[in-house]
């Protein structure tokens, strides 16, 4: 008896001890206590001298070790007892964790809540904690990737409403085994902030109707606000970072990662905005990564195997779809490469409002960059006029999904409004004409407008009688096969560049149209680099078209001609 009463004594003046022992933790550093409270660990923590960030990232109150934690400039891991430690500015006014395998964390609407706002004064040590809880099986999971939405006024909402209600639907069933999703920029429209007004509090409104899904997000150069004296900036300190001062407080941090299943996911700021504040529209922008993104990104690759697959989200892609650099004012795109040599790394990128795909052999390292098309497709203006709604190489405005099982990844893209696996578009070049006569009539003769339209259309002026069959293949990339029959016999496909007929009549030819003098628009990057052509023996054969990806998906058209063109005839 009087050796249990000793140890219950002994227990007692260990616990008020400890508590004394805490009560000096503002004088100077002590080790860690971790103090037992009714079946959990309630994690005691003392700040370093050295730092002005400090926590624990917990499960159920149990310590949660070998987590990384950043504030935008270093990146350390949690300690045995779930504990960092960051000596910080706190000049991002954020910190937050790159989220472990295997466990998820409550947010607000679609976001994630894996960032923390700071609160006290930079100098003054601050405690803040993560809460992770287990999530459901990873192994196996699917990463919808939405490119350039651009919520910017009451017709672009009503228009995304559809797109919103089939991701809500496609969830609902089912069909997407764990899904996530990750933006890559250009959510919502800087010109617009001001001009409507519409912000990134209204685009986030809006895309809280996503339910049941959380949402990772990329900074677009349209995120920023050009209001904003970025050139400045940009030229005294090599950073453009008071322009994302909306972003950061509404949606976090312009780098970071999280982790899923078998992949390690990075989200990254390649924008570098050059405009001069004063408000006019010329949205200044180059790509290229500031000397802080660059240095986070080393040090967070620091605490990831070599052996675990990476996938890279960013706006402005590395190159161009003729696989040439995107942009090479500040470098090259193995300036960001570079970064990952020794990963298995893949590249997703926005920006151009178009869809392609290169895989690129530098010097032994393979570079695959998927550039994702456009969620608005051209801003939704083609959805708007013709219910068709359009990139503006052709492809159909959508989004890709990434299905992963293990380390392994597959990819395809969705066209929104489409079931199934639509691949390609069909056009019978028999019975199209887009010679300015016909299509830009109120066009002054041999003025800007039918010049431009002259340059896209050499293609498809005029009529013809060659039985020419144009095939739009928007995703086409390697184990792609694409095969033409006409009455049971093949035909050669032969690639093409040129312009994609139905994005030509249902955006340019409406402005063709203008008898404006100053009329001015577009630029070469709408060519559509994925277009082949077949001749048929007959102006009235049936073709059979086919398409089948790398997984064995198929989508087919049996093509009766003669396929009269119209936009109508495409629209959804």
């Amino acid at each position: 008896m009087l050796e249990l009463y000793m140890r219950k004594i002994q227990q007692i003046a260990f616990l008020l001890s400890a508590v004394l022992f805490i009560g000096s933790c503002d004088e100077k550093p002590i080790d860690d206590v971790v103090l037992p409270d009714e079946g959990k660990d309630s994690i005691v923590v003392c700040p370093l001298d050295s730092s002005t960030l400090y926590g624990t990232v917990t499960n159920l109150g149990k310590p949660l070790a070998g987590v990384v934690v950043s504030d935008g400039v270093n990146c350390v891991q949690t300690d045995t007892n779930g504990i960092y430690q960051l000596h910080s500015t706190k000049r991002s006014g954020l910190v937050y964790i790159s989220l472990p395998s295997g466990y998820a964390v409550r947010g607000s609407g679609t976001i994630p809540g894996f960032f923390k706002q700071t609160a006290r004064p930079a100098a003054e040590a601050e405690r803040i904690d993560f809460e992770l809880f287990k999530d459901i099986d990873q192994t196996s999971h699917t990463m919808l990737v939405l490119g350039d939405i651009h919520l910017f006024n009451d017709k672009s909402v009503s228009a995304f409403a559809g797109f919103r209600d089939e991701i809500n639907t496609l969830t609902g069933s089912g069909v997407w085994s764990c899904p996530y999703v990750m933006t890559l920029g250009d959510m919502s429209w800087d010109y617009y902030w001001y001009a409507t007004p519409f912000g990134l509090n209204d685009y986030l409104s809006e895309m809280n109707g996503i339910t049941g899904l959380q949402v990772f997000s990329t900074v677009g150069n349209h995120d920023h606000d050009m209001m904003i004296d970025s050139r400045t900036e940009y030229e005294t300190t090599g950073e453009d970072f008071t322009c994302q001062d909306s972003y950061r407080r509404l949606l976090g941090p312009t780098c970071y990662s999280f982790n899923i299943g078998g992949i390690h996911y990075m989200s990254i700021d390649d924008v570098i905005t050059t405009d001069d504040g004063t408000g006019k529209d010329g949205r200044g922008h180059l790509r290229a990564l500031t000397q802080t993104d660059r240095e986070w990104i080393r040090q967070d690759l620091s605490f990831v195997s070599k052996e675990t697959p990476i996938v890279v989200g960013m706006h402005i892609p590395l190159f161009n779809s003729k696989g040439g650099d995107y942009s090479s004012k500040l470098g090259g795109w193995d300036t960001i490469t570079s970064l990952f040599d020794g990963y298995d790394v893949t590249f997703m990128s926005a920006h151009t409002h178009s869809l392609y795909n290169n895989k690129v052999d530098n010097g032994g390292q393979k570079v695959v960059e998927w550039n994702t098309g456009a969620v608005c497709g051209d801003f939704w203006s083609s959805y708007n006029k013709h219910g068709v709604n359009l990139c503006i190489n052709g492809s159909p405005a959508g989004y890709r999904i990434l299905t992963v099982s293990g380390k392994e990844m597959t990819s395809e893209y969705k066209a929104t409004g489409f079931d199934g696996h639509h691949f390609f578009r069909t056009y019978d070049r028999n019975t199209m004409d887009f010679s300015p006569s016909q299509m830009c009539p109120k066009a002054p003769e041999k003025s800007k407008q039918q010049n431009y339209w002259t340059a896209r259309t050499k293609n498809y002026a005029g009529p013809s009688e060659e039985n020419h069959v144009y095939i739009h293949v928007w995703d086409m990339k390697d184990g792609w096969t694409l095969t033409v029959t006409e009455n049971g016999a093949p035909l050669v496909p032969e690639k093409v560049e040129a312009h994609d007929p139905l994005f030509l009549a249902a955006n340019i030819a409406g402005q063709c149209n203008s008898a404006r003098e100053n009329w001015s628009i577009g630029t070469t990057s709408d060519v559509c680099r994925q277009l082949y052509r077949v001749t048929a023996g007959s102006p009235n054969s049936t073709l059979v078209v086919s398409v089948t990806d790398e997984c064995g998906n198929n989508h087919t058209e049996t093509m009766t001609r003669p396929k009269m063109f119209s936009i109508k005839k495409y629209a959804r």
